[in-house]
């Protein structure tokens, strides 16, 4: 389905469409809205080898710029130093990335950030791709196993 206007997609549309371009570039698992430490994720991807990517996903630009307001969790991915003392790292994904809706201004992208552009067809593109904040490789997939299996048991609730 193509969209001709921007209201017609939403975040869960650009969660699906990220999805799908995740998993044929090397993701293994994806979860949506994951809570970790510092809040929750839009999008948690896992990758096959094993590195974890958190998805902030933006519809606006006045959303985008909002985000800089979650001040701790930005403070940790921006000090690699901090947050190797912190031991939050188990509980932190190895990177991060933005991801808008195409035609929202993305700058300034966070040195610490990558960014990815869902347009209205579907296609996924990945403008700028983000660094590593941490090399440790958590046990992500019987985290977010464990977290889906309660989000559905509450959700019977």
């Amino acid at each position: 389905m193509i969209f001709t206007e921007k209201k017609d997609m939403t975040e869960k549309r650009m969660q699906l469409y990220l999805i799908h371009h995740l998993l044929r570039k090397g993701f293994c698992l994806c979860a949506p809205n994951i809570s970790l430490r510092f809040g929750e994720a839009d999008l948690l991807g896992v990758r096959n080898s094993g590195y974890a990517e958190e998805f902030e996903i933006k519809i606006s630009r006045s959303d985008y710029l909002a985000d800089s307001r979650k001040v701790i969790k930005h403070t940790y991915y921006q000090n690699k130093s901090m947050l190797e003392k912190s031991g939050f790292k188990q509980f932190t994904p190895n990177r991060f990335s933005y991801v808008l809706l195409s035609g929202v201004n993305p700058d300034p992208i966070p040195d610490y950030a990558g960014c990815y552009i869902v347009f209205n067809s579907g296609t996924v593109d990945c403008i700028k791709r983000p660094p590593l904040l941490n090399e440790f490789k958590s046990a992500w997939e019987k985290k977010i196993s464990a977290k889906l299996m309660w989000k559905y048991i509450n959700s019977l609730t």
